[in-house]
């Protein structure tokens, strides 16, 4: 907007707005914004009135120096200060508590004067950070002035190899290898086969490996080989055993390439014995009961996805959907339930089979708005009993259960 009086232009944003005498137009705990330039002190008042009827972050001058040391991060590296977390998401712990990685170790350029001012503004508190705008602007500008730093050298991160997915094509690799392989002995067979004299055809499987006795010598120059004429020989004899060989290699190949794609489906978790006993997650049995407000046995129903009414395909790294709000029993502020974790919220954990049914220990909560709670709960059928029962559709490479289960918060897997 520009002011008609002075001409001043003022950027606005009414998506941000809040005041407290209409707390409606501005609905959720946070402003808008993108979850990774989000400040620390964002987050931990997220944790710490999670489910708070009325609760609503006030941002500052430090969430503005803090987004801008994200972005001037990215600049020098090419990459944000945090990795994603292992479900997605961001990694609020490492936000919180976690320094991020130099970035002249990511960049050799960058200056370590420059790097200081980018890791002075993502420090963890808002006190620890540049006092406002004016005073960055002022240090960017003695920075500026320095002459001990080569500002000729532009201090962006150079190309990023590629990294070939080896890991990812290992099985399909190794069948292409052995069907290669396969085709090249046929090929060099079927060639020797042309040099023997009136020597029987062989049998398609031994086009396969090369005869011993003659295997070229590596001191040996490569000369081209000319077919022996041997009398009474049958004429064009070799061509179609090389034919056959070639098509036998070529069947091999196919084979083997089938038979890589039906190994790799068959990747399902196999009968073991059950985990030991473990405890619970770091914090995880004071945040469900102090921050979230659960109960230890408090259970709740949640689903795979949307679908109802037929069983659904799950692999080991579960995750649950909280189908509504999960609210507690507690009346804690006078104001009814309170809401744990909201709609939405995805619940990942690890599954297991033991004597023919499936169980799940759970130990991350995150809700929509990115907030992320250790937790400790474990899977349950509807009926409540520990564990799943396969459902019709399971076999090798499958595993259905339930569309619907239930988590039970717990203070130890047993």
């Amino acid at each position: 907007l520009v002011r008609q009086k002075t001409g001043e232009a003022v950027l606005v944003d009414f998506g941000v707005a809040w005041h407290p005498a209409c707390p409606t137009l501005t609905k959720g705990m946070f402003p808008p914004g993108t979850l990774p330039y989000r400040a620390p002190e964002a987050w931990a008042y997220g944790r710490a009135h999670a489910g708070e009827p009325g609760a609503h972050y006030r941002a500052g001058p430090g969430d503005d120096l803090y987004a801008l040391g994200v972005v001037l991060y990215r600049v020098l590296t090419g990459r944000f200060p945090f990795l994603p977390a292992e479900h997605g998401g961001e990694d609020v712990e490492a936000v919180l508590h976690r320094a991020p990685l130099p970035p002249h170790v990511l960049n050799p350029r960058v200056p370590r004067a420059v790097e200081a001012v980018c890791l002075r503004l993502l420090a963890k508190t808002p006190e620890a950070r540049y006092p406002g705008a004016v005073a960055l602007c002022e240090a960017l500008e003695e920075l500026r002035a320095r002459t001990d730093v080569d500002w000729t050298q532009v201090p962006r991160p150079g190309p990023r190899p590629r990294v070939k997915p080896w890991g990812r094509r290992g099985r399909g690799l190794a069948a292409l290898g052995v069907g290669l392989a396969v085709v090249l002995g046929a090929w060099w067979l079927g060639s020797r086969q042309e040099v023997a004299p009136g020597a029987p055809a062989p049998h398609p499987v031994r086009a396969v490996a090369a005869p011993r006795s003659e295997a070229p010598r590596k001191d040996s120059a490569p000369m081209q080989q000319q077919p022996l004429k041997t009398p009474g020989a049958p004429p064009e004899t070799a061509p179609p055993r090389r034919k056959a060989a070639v098509r036998t290699a070529c069947l091999g190949l196919t084979g083997a390439a089938l038979q890589a794609c039906l190994g790799a489906s068959q990747q399902v978790p196999s009968e073991r014995p059950p985990p030991p006993p473990r405890a619970c997650p770091a914090g995880a049995v004071e945040t469900m009961t102090a921050t979230l407000g659960l109960r230890l046995g408090e259970f709740f129903s949640m689903d795979w996805s949307a679908v109802r009414g037929r069983s659904v395909e799950v692999s080991e790294a579960a995750s649950l959907r909280v189908a509504g709000d999960w609210e507690t029993n507690r009346d804690t502020w006078g104001r009814g339930d309170k809401v744990a974790l909201p709609d939405q919220t995805r619940v990942s954990g690890t599954l297991y089979v033991h004597e023919g049914r499936v169980y799940g220990r759970f130990t991350e909560a995150r809700t929509p708005l990115g907030v992320v709670y250790p937790v400790c709960m474990e899977l349950m059928d509807t009926d409540g009993n520990v564990g799943l029962e396969f459902q019709p559709g399971s076999g090798p490479g499958r595993m259905m259960v339930d569309p619907v289960v239930r988590l039970r918060v717990v203070d130890r897997f047993k």
